[in-house]
C-alpha cells in the first residue's frame, strides 16, 4: 500500500512538472502597446547605526549560557523575529523545542 502511494504521488508530481504545452503548438503573439516606466529619482537611503556606533565588522560574538540535553539535538535553530527561538530535529528524534530570551 505504501509503495502504491508513493507511485501515485510520483506520477502526479511529474504530471504537474511536465510542459503542458505541445511542442509543434504556434507561438502567440503580443498585441499589447508599449509601456512607459517612469521613476523617482529622489531616492532617499537611511542607514541605521545601533546606540553603541559599532558596525557589524567591530563587534564579536561572546557565549552567554550553554543548554545541555540528551534530547536536545537541533538540526537547524529558527528566530522568529519576536523573541522566540525554534530549535528543530525532524530528522532523528522529530522533537521542536520553543525558547525565549529567558529560557
Amino acid at each position: 500500500m505504501k509503495r502504491l502511494i508513493i507511485s501515485v504521488s510520483l506520477v502526479i508530481g511529474l504530471a504537474a512538472c511536465a510542459n503542458r504545452e505541445s511542442p509543434n503548438a504556434p507561438i502567440a503573439s503580443s498585441t499589447a502597446s508599449p509601456t512607459t516606466l517612469t521613476t523617482n529619482p529622489n531616492t532617499t537611503t537611511t542607514t541605521l547605526v545601533p546606540p553603541d556606533g559599532k558596525r557589524s565588522d567591530e563587534r564579536s560574538l561572546t557565549l552567554f549560557d550553554t543548554i545541555a540535553n540528551d534530547n536536545l539535538q537541533p538540526k537547524s535553530i529558527v528566530h522568529s523575529g519576536t523573541g522566540l527561538f525554534f530549535a528543530q530535529n525532524m530528522m532523528y528524534r522529530h522533537n521542536i523545542s520553543v525558547f525565549d530570551r529567558q529560557s
